[in-house]
């Protein structure tokens, strides 16, 4: 059993003392703490961060009992210490008054040595249960705590090998990263801790699948228009999820690594999932990487590259994701060059004739209601306010800035 505090708050010095020696005797290990009025037993309880046995007599001078016991109540202490009032006040509306104020037990004087140490065992009890529950909270925070360090450690040695691997493409993998956080953050994800952690460290494992290719196919797309054109490349699919499903809490993360590849019409590999089954992350990975493969090939046209993906919306892609996927890239250059980027966000209602669209504006469901370089009327205007009522645009509208020419 713990060394439960106690505190005993009585303004008889007399009564104080018998108390003291009481309690010393039924519990010798007790760790006690005495007050004779109640401003110094308030100070005393406050300063508390362990559970605790409170007597405390009605009639304290300073502050009461009651008084006391009201004002802990409001503290992180309020479920802690419990609390036994004693008193010789024979007024009728004492006991109504202790059950109101939030009182474990109580006594009135004159009392029996035996009911007063009956009262101290079930307060001894509740308050060793209490010191039972902290000691496990704490054992499984610990717990808790390893696991987080042991999955850290190794996520950081699949990094560090995918890494060594894949050495040269370190840039993309930064980029792919950073975008995905920008996209999944823009999907909701944000406020599930939990799913954003997995699509994260997804993200920096991305190419992990690929440390089972050959010298010859590391390097190749695993997937061509959607088709498998290389039957090799399955193994890119199936490489990360051996490699991961040996170690516990990383399935989630290996559930995203092996569905990167489900075309968003329900013809990719491995399951030909519909495109509300694949995991989230996985479609948003599924851009990164097309986007990231097809840029290098494309010798970084940005514009050529976005056309591609932006093609392919429905089929492979879920328009959401490519939608934000663009307007990440455009908040990164507002970002980078401030006022003299290229393009600004614009409010729908800021938007006037004469601007010109500099990225693709989607709405929810899918609708493409102004493409990439349209000039901006006072009809076309009006038709994107009229929609956005009833299917939202996703994220912000970007316009070329007045003072900069689109690049």
């Amino acid at each position: 059993m713990a060394t439960v505090p106690f505190y005993i708050f009585e303004d008889d010095e007399g009564v104080l003392e018998n108390l003291r020696r009481l309690v010393s005797k039924v519990f010798p290990n007790a760790d006690l703490h005495t007050a004779v009025e109640g401003v110094a037993g308030l100070n005393m309880l406050l300063k508390e961060k362990n559970p605790a046995i409170t007597i405390l007599d009605y009639n304290l001078p300073g502050i009461n009992g009651l008084q006391i016991i009201k004002k802990i109540k409001t503290t992180e202490a309020a479920n802690r210490i419990y609390f036994i009032v004693i008193t010789g006040n024979t007024d009728k509306d004492i006991p109504l008054k202790i059950a109101q104020g939030g009182v474990d037990d109580f006594l009135f004087k004159p009392f029996s040595l035996d009911q007063l140490i009956l009262r101290l065992r079930t307060a001894a009890k509740v308050v060793n249960n209490d010191f039972n529950i902290i000691e496990s909270t704490q054992k499984l925070e610990k717990i808790e705590k390893l696991l987080i360090e042991q999955i850290e450690a190794v996520k950081n040695t699949l990094i560090q090998i995918q890494n060594a691997r894949f050495a040269d493409i370190l840039p993309q993998l930064e980029t792919i990263k950073n975008a995905t956080d920008f996209v999944a953050k823009k999907m909701c994800v944000e406020e599930n801790a939990n799913e954003l952690s997995t699509i994260m460290m997804a993200s920096e494992l991305s190419f992990l699948g690929r440390l089972g290719l050959s010298e010859k196919n590391v390097n190749a797309p695993v997937l061509i228009n959607g088709l498998m054109q290389n039957p090799d490349m399955v193994e890119a699919i199936f490489f990360a999820k051996k490699i991961l499903s040996p170690f516990k809490n990383f399935e989630k993360m290996a559930d995203v690594l092996y569905h990167i590849y489900e075309n968003y019409d329900g013809s990719g590999y491995p399951d030909k999932l519909q495109a509300w089954k694949i995991p989230l992350g996985s479609r948003i990975l599924r851009v990164s990487l097309d986007f990231e493969y097809n840029y290098h090939k494309n010798q970084k046209k940005y514009d050529k590259t976005m056309e591609m993906i932006d093609h392919e919306i429905n089929r492979l892609y879920d328009h959401k994701v490519v939608a934000y996927y663009d307007q990440y890239h455009a908040n990164r250059l507002v970002k980078l060059l401030a006022e003299k980027s290229p393009e600004i966000a614009v409010p729908i209602r800021e938007l006037s004739a004469g601007m010109i669209i500099s990225r693709s504006v989607y709405t929810e469901i899918g609708l493409k209601l102004v493409t990439s370089g349209t000039l901006l009327n006072d009809e076309k205007i009006d038709r994107i306010k009229t929609i956005n009522h009833t299917d939202k645009v996703i994220g912000e509208i970007y316009v070329r800035n007045t003072n900069k020419s689109y690049v």
